[in-house]
């Protein structure tokens, strides 16, 4: 447990971007490339290579939803450490989902 709590590039990072007034931009960033990664999937419906069945294509469009979703936690303000860990978390896991095997 104590290896959770240690100082770790999330705390480096923050302060860097605080220090420079570059947060705002950042999150901003974050914002819009997880919302156009995230709709990806949505796109890939229309394509005869996208999601070729009703489980694949719910799967696709709850990664859709769950990664526009998680990306509004960035849109408002800067993210605790542990908030940050989830949203790496939940992209990871809807990207997991909807590569192709």
């Amino acid at each position: 447990m104590a290896w959770w709590h240690q100082t770790d590039q999330f705390d480096w990072f923050s302060s860097y971007l605080r220090d420079r007034g570059l947060q705002r931009q950042w999150r901003l960033a974050t914002v819009g490339f997880t919302v156009f990664l995230g709709l990806l999937p949505l796109v890939m419906l229309g394509s005869p290579l996208g999601p070729d069945s009703t489980v694949t294509t719910a799967v696709a469009v709850a990664a859709s939803v769950t990664a526009v979703g998680a990306s509004t936690l960035w849109l408002f303000r800067w993210p605790t450490r542990t908030q940050s860990v989830c949203f790496g978390l939940v992209c990871s896991a809807s990207t997991a989902a909807t590569s192709p095997t």
